[in-house]
């Protein structure tokens, strides 16, 4: 299956949910008496696919957060194997060593 074909799934798949989910929510406080319940169930299920909209754009933003997270601990774990050896910029000697937060020092 392709990439594509994938995230077209998973938008379904959270489409889907949410609307089930929003419905079955409407129909519960249509039980109250305050609306009809046809009216309560239409507006659950369109509050339903807006908020598995915003809770799948929110998951997809935390997934690319983290898949960056890692490929910068990545390329860091490759940089530092190197300045120990002696290569890169100054192999690591003779650096002024700073308290984290202190001016001019890295965090």
């Amino acid at each position: 299956m392709s990439d594509d074909s994938r995230e077209f799934m998973g938008w379904i798949d959270a489409l889907a949910k949410g609307i089930i989910a929003g419905c079955a929510l409407g129909y519960l406080f249509s039980l109250t008496g305050l609306i009809p319940p046809a009216k309560a169930v239409v507006l659950g299920g369109l509050a339903g696919c807006l908020a598995s909209i915003t809770y799948k754009n929110a998951r997809d933003d935390m997934r690319g957060k983290n898949k960056a997270k890692d490929a910068d601990k990545a390329v860091d774990a490759d940089t530092s194997s190197d300045l120990g050896k002696g290569g890169g910029k100054g192999g690591g000697k003779g650096r002024k060593k700073t308290k984290k937060g202190a001016k001019g020092g890295r965090d």
